[in-house]
């Protein structure tokens, strides 16, 4: 988990690479006896740590290898958008609440969310779930305007 980490090719997307943070933060505190596991608390684990943190005042190194992947990620984000809106499939127009989407790869830019395998939204007075890729553009409160699929 540690190469992974240091990895930073691996730093996108994020939600990925955050299970084998997480995972080696618990392991961290198990290993130094920072935590006990045995105990039991109203507070998630992570809360208290945050609270009993101290503040970090130094600098912060910023690569520019992590700075190009940040560039590049999101300029295949952009891509995708406007490939998708280029093709013009579009499949759902309206105004409608957005419910949900495959956060575990999902990319947003410029009012619109990039999300791969299903969209869930509400209609009238229920759930409905659009399976495939999709490029859904937001409108100013954050709702459905008009959803395009992925080719």
């Amino acid at each position: 988990m540690l190469g992974k980490i240091t990895d930073p090719k691996n730093c996108f997307p994020i939600r990925i690479i955050s299970y084998s943070i997480g995972g080696l933060i618990f392991e961290l505190l198990k290993k130094s006896h920072m935590h006990s596991f045995h105990e039991f608390s109203d507070e998630p684990v992570t809360t208290g740590m945050v609270k009993s943190a101290e503040t970090y005042t130094g600098e912060i190194p910023f690569s520019s290898e992590i700075k190009a992947l940040i560039d590049g990620y999101h300029s295949e984000t952009e891509r995708i958008i406007q490939q998708a809106l280029a093709a013009k499939d579009l499949v759902l127009e309206g105004e409608y609440e957005l419910l949900g989407v495959n956060v575990y790869n999902a990319r947003y830019y410029k009012g619109c969310i990039v999300s791969t395998y299903f969209l869930m939204y509400m209609e009238e007075d229920s759930q409905s779930v659009l399976h495939g890729d999709f490029v859904i553009q937001l409108n100013d409160e954050k709702n459905i305007e008009k959803v395009y699929q992925i080719k």
